[in-house]
């Protein structure tokens, strides 16, 4: 398989679909003739411009692509082009509607392990405009939640539990803090596996824990951490759908209640899809963490 990033929604939908540019617009054709639109005017470079953004498709090639897709119709004035597109993404929208809670965090968690796998070559981001503004006011509402007395069980806990330990988490925290330091040597694109390993052993951790106190919230601490730095290194190479949806899990994990010793967390403030360089490269608000992590709060419930 090609290791071509693919930066824009549609050129990975056709990709998906294992179809040409030419082979797309024929079923497309198809699709806006059985809608009652008649035959769409065709061109071997008309897909190429639509997603390299040269021309933009007119509204009745929208609702085809809509319907081809799965996509409700009142999506494609909502959002706009190409923005509706993004919404032919399924495994995204764990991590982008889940609750703002702890069985909401547990299953973004999971989410976004199953989507970094090497073979997702998006290089556009999954969310902008008015997602990116819902994810923000969420988040800046998480942490203004006081933390329930009783946080809820997650709504799937391995019957295989995890003790955790602080010796546990030191040597975790640990592990975070040479990656991050091997990152400055060897860069992402060979450190990029090696974080999803560390960020995937994290998650397991925290899926067969049955504790629900301190320590479990530092574990989940550990996790905004690892979540974060995944991103990074996601975006340092290209690949801006992983990044965000790492990017959005750091938020989750790290959304505790407002207190001087919050974990470090992502800005919530990306910029639209076609901007991504404006995302800064290392601000100060991604900064490392401490060599042993500082106790996180609760989560709410």
């Amino acid at each position: 398989m090609s290791d071509q990033l693919l930066r824009h929604p549609l050129a990975a939908l056709r990709a998906g679909l294992g179809l040409t540019g030419e082979q797309y617009l024929d079923r497309l054709d198809d699709v806006h003739f059985a809608l009652g639109e008649g035959r769409m005017g065709k061109g071997r470079q008309k897909v190429s411009r639509w997603e390299n953004g040269v021309k933009s498709p007119e509204m009745p090639a929208r609702y085809a692509m809509a319907c081809l897709h799965g996509i409700p119709g009142e999506a494609v004035t909502e959002l706009g082009w190409p923005d509706f597109l993004l919404l032919a993404f399924p495994d995204d929208r764990p991590v982008l509607d889940s609750p703002w809670t702890l069985a909401g965090t547990v299953t973004a968690v999971a989410a976004a392990a199953r989507g970094g796998s090497m073979q997702d070559r998006r290089g556009f981001l999954i969310a902008s405009g008015a997602t990116l503004s819902g994810l923000a006011t969420s988040w800046s509402l998480a942490l203004a939640e006081p933390a329930a007395a009783l946080p809820a069980v997650p709504a799937k806990v391995s019957a295989v539990n995890t003790r955790l330990t602080p010796a546990l988490l030191d040597v975790l925290g640990q592990r975070l803090d040479d990656l991050r330091r091997l990152d400055d040597v060897l860069g992402g694109a060979r450190l990029r596996q090696t974080a999803i390993a560390e960020y995937e052993l994290l998650n397991g951790l925290a899926a067969r824990t049955g504790q629900h106190g301190p320590l479990e919230y530092r574990l989940l601490s550990l996790l905004a951490e690892s979540a974060r730095m995944c991103g990074w290194l996601q975006f340092d190479t290209g690949h801006h759908a992983r990044a965000q949806r790492f990017y959005i899990t750091a938020l989750r994990a790290s959304a505790t209640p407002a207190t001087t010793r919050s974990v470090p967390t992502p800005s919530p403030s990306w910029r639209s899809r076609s901007t991504p360089r404006a995302i800064p490269r290392k601000p100060s608000t991604w900064s490392a963490p401490r060599r042993t992590p500082p106790p996180a709060t609760p989560l709410r419930a």
